[in-house]
């Protein structure tokens, strides 16, 4: 199967949704791969249920972490300390065996991230793309409204438009609690299908936030004129 293949999406209007991942071919990494980081995460947490290690590496359980967590029990890396009847072995709690933390050490040495399951380059680049064809163009008076909750300075509201319409990266920064969660927040939903994750609620009063943050976008050299033309 090829990237393209696997990276495939489902379009329902405006929407980009990511194909659904079913089997181990379908996350682009290798079984042994998988298997050494549930085992870090294993080295670091402990005892853990199979429902518990597909949460940590944002796998499936059916199909992918079962799979992961067979393969390390035939090999005794991993053994089953606990059971619930009636609720299936994503219901076991697992605990690493000494075979397990000198292979988990290894594995540690090579490099020491343990949490969710990455997405090769190839697939995400090939999702951004695809993703970038539906893109809305924001026009002034759709951000006005977005951002009707926010008290933004003129210069900080003629940097944002411009640089959501670029299509390439944006880098918001400045002190905390000045806006830049909310901001984010608001707009992101227009640009995107996908909802962000684990943004964090902005501190202070939310009805009356200053969102004078500092924004740095790698722009095109129409973004600026297209947000006028638009607005």
């Amino acid at each position: 199967m090829t990237v393209a293949q696997k990276t495939d999406v489902v379009a329902q209007g405006a929407q980009f949704v990511p194909p659904p991942i079913t089997k181990l071919e379908d996350t682009g990494l290798s079984l042994l791969w998988l298997q050494d980081l549930t085992l870090k995460i294993f080295y670091y947490q402990g005892y853990l249920s199979g429902f518990k290690v597909a949460e940590e590496i944002a796998l499936p359980f059916a199909g992918i972490v079962d799979q992961i967590l067979e393969g390390l029990k035939r090999e005794k890396l991993i053994e089953v300390k606990s059971s619930q009847m009636g609720l299936g072995e994503g219901s076991y709690q697992y605990a690493i065996t000494g075979a397990g933390i000198v292979r988990a050490r290894e594995a540690l040495e090579r490099s020491q991230y343990a949490g969710p399951a990455p997405v090769p380059i190839e697939m995400y680049n090939e999702a951004i793309r695809r993703q970038s064809r539906g893109r809305v163009a924001i026009t002034s008076r759709t951000m006005r409204s977005l951002l009707a909750q926010l008290v933004l300075s003129e210069d900080t509201f003629q940097r944002l438009g411009p640089a959501l319409n670029s299509g390439t990266s944006i880098f918001l920064y400045g002190p905390p609690g000045n806006g830049k969660t909310r901001s984010s927040s608001s707009t992101i939903r227009s640009t995107t299908s996908l909802p962000p994750r684990r943004i964090r609620r902005p501190t202070g009063p939310a009805a009356c936030a200053r969102a004078d943050a500092g924004i740095h976008a790698g722009s095109k050299s129409d973004g600026r004129s297209s947000w006028s033309a638009a607005s």
